[in-house]
C-alpha cells in the first residue's frame, strides 16, 4: 500500500478492501499468512487481518471486509468471519460478543466511537449498535447505512418482503417502494433531505423524502444535493441521450454526455459539463 507515493513499511501476500479516511488514515484487509493452493486447513486457522497505516492488528480471521474509519481517523470497524458459519463485527482489535449469520458494512455514528451494523440473525436482518439490538424491527434485507452528521438520523435500504424494496429511516419504513432495486442513498449536509436512487417498473428514477420522481430513465447517476436540501439535481440518460433533472423536472436540452452537476455554495447556480456535437461545454445555470 502506498499513500502519496510513500509505501507502508509492511508488505503482504495480498491486500484488498483499501480505504482512506477523511483524516488521512488508511486501512486495508491483508493476508498475514501463507497458504498452499486448496489448503483448507490453513485457511480455517485464519490468514487475514486488518492493517491500519501499515500496522496489523493482533486478531486473525477467515475473511475481513467492509472497513470503515471514524472521522477522527483513530478507529476502524469492519466485518469478519471467525469460522465457516460465524460472522462478526470488530472495532479495532475488539470483536463484538455476538456472532451472526452474516453482516454488512459497519458505520461509525458521527461525533463518537459508537458503531452500528446491519446483521443477520435467526434468518432476519436487524440493526445492531455496539453489539446490542438497536432497531426493533427485523427485515428481509437491510444494508447500505447512511448517517446524517448534523441531525443524527440513520437510513438504510431495506427489503420489507420478497421483491419489495424501500428506505427505512430511524426504523420507520418510507411510504414508498420499488419492485426491482434501490442502489444507493444520499443525505444533504443538513440532514433535511434524503435521496434514493432506485429502479422501479423497468426504469431508473430518484425518490426524495419519500416522494418518487417520474423520470423513467435508462440510467440515473449520483445526485447532487444542495447543503440545505432544497435542490436535488442529477444527470440521467434516456434512449442514448443525456438530460439534466432538477427537483423532479427534466430540462428540455439533450446531450451526448453529461457529467454529474455541481451546485454553487449559495445554492443559486448549477455548473454543468456536457458534450454536444462533439464539443465539450461548461454551462452555468441559474436555479
Amino acid at each position: 500500500m502506498a499513500v502519496n507515493d510513500t509505501p507502508w513499511n509492511n508488505t503482504y501476500e495480498n491486500i484488498n478492501e483499501a480505504v482512506l479516511g477523511s483524516a488521512g488514515t488508511t486501512a486495508a484487509a491483508v493476508q498475514i499468512g501463507s497458504m498452499a493452493a486448496a489448503d483448507v486447513n490453513a485457511f480455517q486457522q485464519g490468514l487475514f487481518s486488518c492493517a491500519v497505516n501499515g500496522k496489523t492488528i493482533d486478531k486473525k480471521f477467515l475473511n475481513v471486509w467492509d472497513i470503515s474509519i471514524d472521522s477522527a481517523g483513530k478507529n476502524v470497524a469492519y466485518g469478519a468471519r471467525t469460522s465457516r458459519t460465524d460472522y462478526v463485527v470488530a472495532v479495532n482489535d475488539i470483536v463484538w460478543d455476538t456472532k451472526f449469520q452474516s453482516v454488512w458494512k459497519p458505520v461509525f455514528i458521527p461525533g463518537g466511537s459508537q458503531v452500528i451494523a446491519p446483521v443477520k440473525t435467526e434468518g432476519r436482518w436487524m440493526l445492531y449498535r455496539d453489539g446490542e439490538k438497536f432497531w426493533k424491527t427485523p427485515y428481509s434485507q437491510l444494508w447500505k447505512l447512511r448517517v446524517a452528521e448534523k441531525s443524527g438520523d440513520i437510513a438504510a435500504i431495506a427489503c420489507v418482503k420478497f421483491g419489495v424494496w424501500t428506505i427505512v429511516e430511524n426504523d420507520r419504513p418510507w411510504n414508498m417502494t420499488a419492485d426491482q432495486m434501490i442502489s444507493d442513498l444520499f443525505y444533504s449536509d443538513d440532514g433535511s433531505t434524503l435521496v434514493a436512487v432506485l429502479k422501479d417498473r423497468g426504469f431508473w428514477t430518484l425518490a426524495v423524502n419519500q416522494k418518487k420522481w417520474n423520470l423513467m430513465a435508462d440510467k440515473v447517476f449520483d445526485p447532487c444535493i444542495s447543503a440545505d436540501g432544497s435542490i436535488v439535481a442529477a444527470a440521467i440518460e434516456k434512449q442514448g441521450r443525456y438530460f439534466l433533472a432538477v427537483n423532479n423536472r427534466i430540462l428540455p436540452d439533450d446531450y451526448e454526455f453529461m457529467a454529474c452537476p455541481v451546485i454553487s455554495p449559495d445554492n443559486g447556480k448549477l455548473i454543468l459539463k456536457t458534450l454536444k456535437n462533439g464539443v465539450y461545454r461548461r454551462s452555468i445555470l441559474s436555479v
